[in-house]
């Protein structure tokens, strides 16, 4: 094949005589005809090894034949990100006894099927510059699943929970009821301003130092003795810490950036 296309002048200056070349002597063939040869010799080689009568090692091919069909040349489209993909059926686990830093310059999510649980053995936090949603669609079914709860709770073993709004209002909705309860102390509802519990069309109004009841009926108060003394007054003190600028964490965006990382 060689030798009759060279005999029709296809051929490039840099290619050797083949004129009256054999089949062993690849260096005198062109390289579609070394191609052809080495993916024959490849077939055989797959054949062999499908009817269990191949040996070790006869897959190999040889440089010259790996040369000819540019194998390990291209590309692949898909691989052209820049992309980490860990994927196992058993599962994935990334362990450090040190400090484990996860950061992204734009977008980290983390998708389950099920579960994602974070645990810490000391201080957990978390922090965001512009905002922070909570939402659950509180309908789990699954009955196998060993915490079948639905909706949102949020539990202290120990010591106190604290909600802040430090600039703007706090709002508190339900379709349902609302329950404020305290097992061994106090409740204390507090404001420099007003205070208003509305309820059916009546209402109880502290403001200004007055206390006000209203309602579309009638108005009663049942005790087994009442006591009208002098006038008297109550306060209540509730500040909030100024709001600070988040920074993130120097060591930890240092060592980012010192190893090219997102910061």
């Amino acid at each position: 094949m060689a030798e009759s296309a060279q005999a029709h002048h296809a051929k490039l200056a840099s290619e050797p005589e083949v004129k009256g070349a054999t089949a062993e002597q690849t260096d005198k063939q062109l390289p579609a005809e070394r191609g052809h040869h080495a993916t024959l010799k490849s077939l055989a080689a797959v054949a062999e090894m499908g009817s269990g009568q191949a040996e070790a090692g006869s897959q190999e091919a040889e440089p010259s034949e790996a040369q000819a069909i540019q194998g390990g040349e291209g590309s692949v489209p898909a691989w052209e990100r820049p992309d980490l993909i860990l994927a196992a059926p058993g599962g994935v686990a990334s362990v450090t006894p040190a400090h484990h830093l996860i950061s992204a310059g734009a977008t980290s999510t983390w998708v389950a099927g099920q579960d994602l649980q974070h645990l810490a053995q000391g201080h957990h936090s978390s922090a965001a510059k512009d905002g922070i949603v909570l939402y659950t669609y509180g309908k789990a079914t699954n009955t196998a699943k060993p915490n079948t709860e639905t909706g949102m709770a949020l539990h202290a073993a120990s010591g106190s929970v604290q909600t802040q709004t430090q600039s703007g209002a706090t709002h508190l909705a339900a379709d349902a009821n609302v329950s404020v309860t305290s097992t061994s102390a106090q409740i204390s509802v507090g404001s420099p301003q007003k205070v208003l519990l509305a309820a059916g069309g009546a209402a109880i109004t502290i403001q200004g130092g007055k206390i006000s009841l209203t309602g579309p009926g009638s108005i009663e108060l049942k005790a087994g003795m009442k006591n009208f003394t002098g006038p008297g007054s109550a306060s209540a003190s509730v500040s909030l810490s100024k709001p600070g600028e988040l920074k993130g964490c120097a060591q930890a965006l240092q060592q980012s950036a010192a190893q090219g990382g997102a910061v």
